[in-house]
């Protein structure tokens, strides 16, 4: 009996020892997967914040051509009022000299 109880005794102990190895095989890859999910969380997290400095970039950009454009348009009108200008001044100039000379 006494031998028995040996034997089942060392039994017990291999399955707990089985047990526990199990155990801790199971908290390394618990450890590892939380390690790799708050790596995804940071990546992600760094993402979202670079797709909205991006998005910033972009916004300024943006406004930086339309001022750009504007002021482009703005300079194209007043090199027309120029121009209007000048064609009339020399048109006063053609009837000056027309009446100085005729």
């Amino acid at each position: 009996a006494q031998a028995g109880l040996e034997a089942g005794r060392a039994r017990l102990q291999t399955e707990l020892a089985s047990a526990k190895t199990l155990l801790a095989s199971t908290n390394q890859e618990l450890a590892d997967a939380t390690e790799a999910a708050a790596l995804n969380n940071r990546m992600h997290s760094e993402g979202e914040q670079r797709r909205r400095l991006l998005e910033e970039e972009l916004a300024s950009r943006q406004a930086a051509v339309e001022l750009l454009t504007a002021a482009v348009d703005a300079k194209t009108k007043a090199a027309e009022a120029l121009q209007t200008q000048l064609a009339q001044s020399h048109e006063k100039v053609d009837l000056l000299t027309q009446q100085t000379n005729g």
